[in-house]
């Protein structure tokens, strides 16, 4: 999870170049950064970092 939002959020990449980048479709893609974006809200959260 963190390589893709990594490569989406600070690379800039597109979900496309993403994906042919880690050798995956653009669906899985989309599904990952889904994921972790939502692990990250819930850590933020936690922390009393997000937004309620």
């Amino acid at each position: 999870q963190r390589e893709v939002l990594t490569l989406h959020f600070l690379e800039e990449f597109s979900v496309k170049e993403i994906g042919e980048i880690i050798g995956v479709p653009d669906g899985t893609v989309k599904s990952r950064l889904f994921y972790a974006k939502k692990a990250l809200r819930e850590i933020l959260q936690q922390e009393g970092l997000g937004h309620e």
